[in-house]
């Protein structure tokens, strides 16, 4: 099937042999062909379009073609451009009238003003609407009156960003519903990611309740949290986009499984759905580049979900961290708190020890003034610590 709009653009240079009898040609084949609309049986053609500023509904096939043989003699280029549609589609936008046809180019005039760098004041264009069965279409040339140099080619990204602007512009509200049901998805699924998350950890911190996620955590998804949570980096950012690959690979992994959870399936489907029919309507899926272009589209869009449910990955995982090294540094000031006075006691000792077998008077009275100061309670104390950690008193 191909795109929902078919847009594309030819033109022949200016200085190239034959132009301008090309183009005023093609003004009498576009004019007067089999399928074109006229706005009236009387009407020799169904010619229309803008020129010398004013907007004409009819326009004279001869005097058109004398026009544009003249000024593709000056050096103007016209370019020469069609949009089609599917029947269905052109349909659907109820373009079954030449009125209604001119009324939608006249809207979207503007995208091939700014597509391809042409001032209001000096684009002119002339047009025919061809109801051709099973592909309506309508034929428009267009150029700057009064050009500052003459344009001899123009590049196959200009005209395919005027594709996809007249594409955008177009069908603005199916977009409009695709893109929707994608986004919801998406915050569908970093919500439920996120509720998961919170599971993780009050199951860490020995908190067993209800399910907040209301999902049961496999085995194979507590091994992916474990196995990424100890390869982390140890410094630097963390963050998805600059994860060493043996690590993404990790959280990849982990989403991909949580990505066949029963209640994830759904939402990762209508995530994927809404992305792919709004790729396709850009791009054929009957074409190699149209197909490789949907294909791109479905990359980045997985890139995108991967990338935002593993940052609430690592958040949550950056979060157990910070606990668990506050926990640490706590328990180690409790254990560098107790150290700290058995040393005393211990050095105290020591030193009356040291002392009493120096046999100086001095020193003994250095020592029993360190000792002499506890009271006999703190003396029982200390002898008691002692004996118990099997020293002899």
């Amino acid at each position: 099937m191909s795109s929902a709009l078919i847009y594309k653009m030819r033109l022949t240079a200016p200085n190239k042999p034959g132009t301008a009898s090309h183009n005023s040609n093609y003004v009498k084949y576009i004019a007067e062909r089999e399928h074109v609309m006229k706005l009236s049986p009387e009407s020799e053609s169904g010619l229309f379009g803008r020129i010398d500023g004013t907007n004409n509904d009819e326009l004279d096939v001869t005097d058109t073609q004398n026009y544009v043989y003249g000024i593709s003699k000056a050096g103007v280029t016209v370019y020469n451009a069609y949009i089609s549609f599917r029947p269905e589609i052109a349909k659907r936008l109820e373009l079954d009238s030449l009125e209604k046809w001119q009324n939608y180019i006249k809207f979207h005039i503007e995208t091939l003003m700014r597509g391809y760098d042409i001032p209001k004041d000096r684009f002119e264009y002339i047009a025919a609407v061809h109801d051709k069965k099973g592909q309506p279409h309508i034929h428009i040339s267009f150029w700057n009156k009064d050009p500052p140099v003459t344009v001899q080619f123009v590049k196959k990204e200009v005209s395919d960003n005027v594709r996809k602007k007249l594409i955008h512009d177009t069908f603005a509200n199916e977009l409009s519903y695709y893109y929707g049901i994608s986004n919801e998805a998406m915050s569908d699924a970093k919500e439920l990611v996120g509720k998961l998350m919170i599971d993780f950890e009050r199951d860490i911190s020995g908190i067993y309740s209800n399910r907040f996620s209301g999902v049961d955590i496999s085995e194979e998804l507590i091994q992916w949290y474990t196995d990424i949570l100890n390869n982390l980096p140890r410094q630097g950012r963390i963050a998805y986009a600059y994860l060493p690959k043996e690590t993404k690979d990790k959280v990849i992994g982990m989403i991909k499984e949580m990505i066949m959870l029963p209640k994830m399936k759904s939402i990762i489907n209508d995530y994927y759905s809404g992305a792919r029919s709004a790729a396709e309507m850009f791009d054929s899926k009957e074409t190699e580049n149209g197909k490789s272009e949907i294909d791109r589209k479905m990359r980045k869009a997985a890139g995108d979900l991967y990338n935002r449910l593993g940052n609430i990955i690592l958040k949550s995982m950056l979060r157990t961290l910070k606990e668990n090294n506050e926990q640490r540094d706590k328990d180690n000031a409790e254990i560098s708190t107790k150290i700290t006075v058995d040393s005393m006691v211990y050095a105290l000792n020591a030193v009356s020890r040291l002392f009493r077998t120096q046999g100086s008077a001095g020193t003994v009275n250095t020592a029993h003034a360190l000792i002499g100061e506890l009271s006999k309670q703190a003396k029982k104390d200390i002898a008691r610590q002692k004996q118990d950690k099997g020293h002899e008193v």
